[in-house]
């Protein structure tokens, strides 16, 4: 199953601001909601290690191949230009997980989806999105990683920047797509999102993850070395026939 599916403002002597570090927070079951813990396995994948640094993507349902991470928390980036935050707030998490595919099958393809709103008050109001997925071969030293592509809805590529004639409200998609030439059994899955948001006096910023990220994985059955050896005998065998 397949997913359905800084800028720097000149003059200004920006001071970033990104929140403490945390210990990693753990995936965390709960029936109520369907979320499964950092260790669990279905007919399709397992995984293990499952959480993020800063625990803002919160915890997934897995149905099939598909996380959903249902239950962001505060995933958000705010700045307001009356001095009350830093003009340059960056809000990050990294989420981390090792998957193992099962029954005899192995990974072709990595999506990773998210999507979210942002709020731009004001000439030099800005915000940004920035981010990559990578996927380690826990097999061999094979290492993967494609970008965070996003943009918003309706306005083009990020960064986004406000203007004194009217408030801009938008919502934004981003994608991350890894495909393997050779079908991995075990990868470790690392899914990094950074939200930015700029302002100078008088303006205001804001930039969310909504809780719709969505991971998916694409599998195929790996033949068996004796099936693969059946197989080419076979082809041999027909070979000699046809001379």
């Amino acid at each position: 199953m397949k997913l359905q599916l800084l800028t720097g403002v000149a003059g200004l002597a920006l001071v970033a601001f990104t929140p403490g570090a945390n210990a990693f927070v753990n995936w965390v079951a709960n029936g109520s909601t369907g979320t499964v813990g950092p260790s669990g396995s279905n007919s399709v994948l397992g995984w293990d290690g499952g959480g993020s640094d800063n625990g803002l993507f919160g915890s997934p349902r897995v149905v099939a191949d598909t996380f959903l991470f249902i239950a962001n928390q505060n995933f958000e980036a705010e700045s307001f230009g009356d001095g009350s935050t830093p003009p340059v707030v960056n809000v990050t998490d990294t989420m981390r997980v090792h998957v193992h595919a099962l029954n005899g099958n192995g990974f072709t393809e990595v999506l990773f989806h998210s999507s979210g709103d942002y709020t731009l008050f004001g000439a030099g109001s800005t915000v940004d999105i920035n981010g990559h997925m990578t996927v380690n071969d826990l097999n061999s030293p094979g290492s993967f990683t494609d970008p965070f592509h996003t943009a918003s809805d309706h306005n083009g590529p990020f960064p986004q920047v406000g203007n004194d004639s009217a408030a801009i409200l938008d919502t934004w998609q981003g994608h991350s797509l890894i495909s393997f030439a050779t079908p991995l059994t075990d990868i470790e899955l690392i899914f990094q999102n950074s939200l930015i948001a700029i302002t100078i006096p008088g303006s205001h910023a804001v930039i969310a993850t909504l809780p719709d990220t969505q991971g998916s994985f694409s599998l195929t059955l790996i033949p068996t070395p004796g099936t693969m050896v059946a197989g080419l005998l076979g082809l041999g065998l027909m070979s000699r026939r046809r001379r």
